[in-house]
């Protein structure tokens, strides 16, 4: 069946399906993705397009098991995280989600940065629900958190980039010259995606394909989500 939004899946990339292409038939592609050993990953299907294709495209926000070292080449701080309960911890004691039904680990927390889009197979509905999704008041409440971490993020790289610029015109090298100018036509929107349906964890072209479950039994555990995105690097080289 297809996942519902606000449900909580596991997702695991089909490197093969993924590059489902003519480059499929080179040796060494094939080769590459049968060494790949793609982990399960648990998160929140956000957004979801209906359409009768045989791949349906969507979002989802990634779980994490403790708080992360968040991801700094991309500005993401730990704290840009929310708990779920029955976690209630957060550095700067922000409300938690309240899933439906408690997920099955302890000490979970919504990591509003970590977003990627996806694509995943389009099955036949059989009425089957997952008990651990967020209401639609919750999931108001993610994309609250979601938008105000997106703004902190875009801070701290202005900020970033204005301490660069100042290191820059106080060099003499010609390197660095190049660097500020190439720095000057660079924007937020041009590299990254604001509205919840790209991520901070890469900035990818390929959207990978990913097997879903809304069985959340079948992880033993919450892997780190921004290794995720390295392994949608991975599908790229």
């Amino acid at each position: 069946m297809n996942p519902c939004m606000g449900e909580y899946v596991v997702i695991q990339i089909d490197p093969f399906t993924s590059l489902e292409s003519s480059s499929l038939y080179d040796p060494e592609v094939i080769r590459a993705c049968q060494a790949m050993r793609n982990k399960k990953y648990v998160a929140c299907l956000t957004w979801a397009l209906p359409s009768t294709s045989k791949y349906l495209s969507g979002t989802v926000c990634f779980v994490s098991q403790g708080l992360t070292s968040g991801n700094p080449i991309e500005d993401v701080t730990p704290a840009m995280s929310l708990p779920i309960l029955p976690n209630t911890f957060h550095p700067e004691s922000r409300e938690p989600l309240d899933p439906k039904e408690p997920l099955p680990w302890p000490d979970l927390y919504q990591q509003t940065q970590a977003v990627a889009k996806i694509r995943f197979r389009n099955v036949p509905a059989d009425g089957k629900q997952s008990p651990h999704a967020l209401s639609i008041s919750e999931r108001y409440e993610l994309l609250l958190g979601q938008e105000v971490d997106e703004c902190r993020r875009e801070d701290l790289v202005r900020a970033r980039q204005k301490a660069e610029a100042v290191d820059c015109e106080s060099a003499t090298s010609s390197s660095c010259t190049a660097l500020a100018s190439s720095d000057a036509g660079w924007s937020v929107d041009e590299t990254v995606c604001t509205d919840s349906v790209a991520g901070h964890g890469s900035l990818t072209e390929i959207v990978p394909v990913v097997e879903m479950s809304i069985d959340l039994e079948s992880v033993d555990v919450v892997n780190d989500p921004w290794e995720f995105f390295e392994e949608v690097q991975a599908l790229e080289r």
